[in-house]
């Protein structure tokens, strides 16, 4: 029961906080202060606010090494995290030329000869048909939207300043934000060359990558 979850969650905050109390669910309490880990504090917040048992298992503060190293494969390999780069070039020319079609914004972005395959990889993504096509386009923004969302006042948010020293060959053209990293900390993990400390040097980085996979509807189910 939602009941039984919230008050579970008020106890995981007192045990945390040192045996100090929930007032009022929270609204009251100085979380940031009382509770050191981020994503035990995230966590929390999903059980004081009516989540189902099933959202909070799923949780990343459960999560193990095998499988934060899944979720970065699983949705490191989707789609338009492969080709999150030209995706985005794509909806920024979209933005800044109003009534746009998605096809002409795809062949407004890659209009030289060289970026034929480009062109061509993003069309077959968004579909053959001019309806569906700009609603798959809506869907892309969303998601360059989203990840600038979820990488607003994150420890992730320079991510390419702080990393630039340790891993030189990281893709410069990637965006700074969540997506960005989700595709560099994948490649890093499938190729090598990957620390496993990085799992600690973004504590926030799994919260929100675990949203925004719920928010665009990607398969959240890990094994």
């Amino acid at each position: 029961m939602r009941s039984d979850i919230k008050d579970a969650g008020m106890l995981v905050y007192h045990i945390l906080s040192g045996a100090k109390h929930p007032f009022e669910v929270l609204k009251y309490c100085d979380m940031e202060n009382d509770v050191q880990d981020i994503e035990a504090r995230n966590l929390i917040n999903w059980m004081v606010n009516n989540a189902v048992i099933d959202e909070v298992l799923k949780h990343p503060f459960f999560w193990n090494k095998k499988r934060k190293e899944e979720v970065l494969r699983k949705l490191g390999d989707q789609p338009e995290v492969q080709y999150y780069i030209d995706i985005s070039k794509v909806c920024k020319t979209r933005k800044a030329e109003e009534g746009l079609t998605a096809r002409e914004a795809v062949e407004r972005t890659f209009s030289n000869k060289k970026d034929k395959s480009r062109k061509t990889t993003i069309l077959t993504m968004l579909g053959e048909i001019e309806e569906v096509q700009n609603k798959n386009l809506e869907n892309l923004s969303k998601l360059c939207d989203s990840a600038k969302t979820f990488t607003q006042d994150k420890t992730f948010n320079k991510w390419k300043s702080e990393l630039i020293d340790e891993w030189p060959d990281i893709n410069k053209d990637l965006p700074e934000d969540l997506i960005g990293l989700l595709r560099v900390f994948r490649n890093k993990l499938t190729h090598g060359g990957f620390d496993e400390q990085m799992f600690d040097r973004f504590p926030d980085f799994f919260i929100s990558l675990h949203r925004l996979a719920i928010d665009m509807g990607w398969d959240c189910t890990w094994s």
